[in-house]
C-alpha cells in the first residue's frame, strides 16, 4: 500500500511539473514579452542546455532586448527609407 502511494505522488509531481514547464511557463512568458509561445518555449529550452540555469533567467530579458532591436532596426530603416526617398525624389 505504501509503494503504490508513493509511485502516485511521484508521477503526479512529475506531471505537475511537466505541465508547468512545458505549458504555463510558455503561455506566461508569451503573455508578458508577447512573442509566440512555441518561440518562447524554443527559447528556454535553447538557454537552458547552453547556459543551465543562468541561461534560463537572462533568456526572456535577452530575447526581450533582441526584439526591441529588430524593432527599433525596423523603424530607422522606414524613416531614413522615406528620408533619402523624399530628398531623390
Amino acid at each position: 500500500m505504501c509503494s503504490s502511494q508513493l509511485a502516485l505522488v511521484i508521477l503526479m509531481v512529475t506531471g505537475i511539473h511537466f505541465i508547468e514547464a512545458y505549458g504555463l511557463n510558455p503561455a506566461i512568458y508569451s503573455a508578458h514579452l508577447k512573442l509566440h509561445p512555441l518561440l518562447v518555449l524554443t527559447v528556454l529550452v535553447v538557454a537552458e542546455h547552453s547556459l543551465g540555469v543562468w541561461g534560463l533567467l537572462l533568456a526572456g530579458a535577452h530575447r526581450t532586448l533582441a526584439h526591441a532591436c529588430m524593432h527599433a532596426a525596423k523603424w530607422i530603416w522606414y524613416c531614413c527609407g522615406s528620408c533619402s526617398a523624399a530628398a531623390i525624389g
